[in-house]
């Protein structure tokens, strides 16, 4: 029962600094076009938030997970590339215990059908918390990425032009960080996050 407040067949605001690191053959897929699936609700209500219109829960905005999916299927499948071009959940915030069944569930379908699709999600959760507090939903999702852009925004760490929004939030490597049993922040990250307090 997905709550989905827009789906962008190609968006390029919101793709990843790096690829994923579940296959070997898109460690090397440079920043460029992704599918992005903006789910509906969140509870974080961070102040100065870009898309507080995710807010609060709308029911004229339920779809299907099944009919998420295929969309989400149908934009990956407009550009013939190997690897093909990714896929980003965004919000409001998917992997709240409110909305995480759902993303997992559309992530399962879609890797069903596409099982290279590099996969980034942005969440207010911190990534550590997720580790020790994330309930089956949660894991799966956690095990089904790539790349997850965790932290809350705040507004006095406010930083431009980044898939981030304030320097606080991090660009973590989850594959890696899950292997390695702690966080693991990308490389392009790290070189982003040069001038700034990690």
């Amino acid at each position: 029962m997905a709550y989905i407040h827009q789906i962008n067949a190609m968006d390029f605001e919101n793709s990843f600094q790096e690829g994923g690191f579940r296959h070997d053959k898109q460690s090397k897929l440079p920043v460029g076009a992704v599918v992005s699936v903006f789910v509906n609700y969140c509870s974080f209500h961070c102040l100065g938030c870009w898309n507080s219109e995710t807010w609060d829960r709308k029911d004229d905005l339920y779809i299907p997970d099944n009919e998420v999916a295929e969309q989400i299927i149908e934009g990956l499948d407009k550009f013939d590339l190997d690897p093909p071009i990714g896929l980003s959940f965004l919000g409001g915030d998917p992997i709240l215990p409110q909305n995480a069944e759902s993303t997992a569930n559309i992530i399962r379908l879609v890797l069903e059908k596409r099982p290279n699709t590099v996969i980034g999600l942005w969440t207010g959760y911190k990534f550590e918390y997720l580790l020790k507090h994330a309930d089956e939903n949660q894991k799966y999702i956690l095990e089904h990425i790539d790349i997850l852009v965790d932290g809350q925004f705040m507004k006095k760490k406010k930083i431009a032009n980044k898939r981030y929004g304030s320097y606080n939030q991090r660009v973590i490597n989850v594959p890696e960080s899950l292997k390695e049993g702690q966080t693991v922040v990308t490389e392009s990250y790290r070189k982003d996050m040069s001038d700034f307090p990690i």
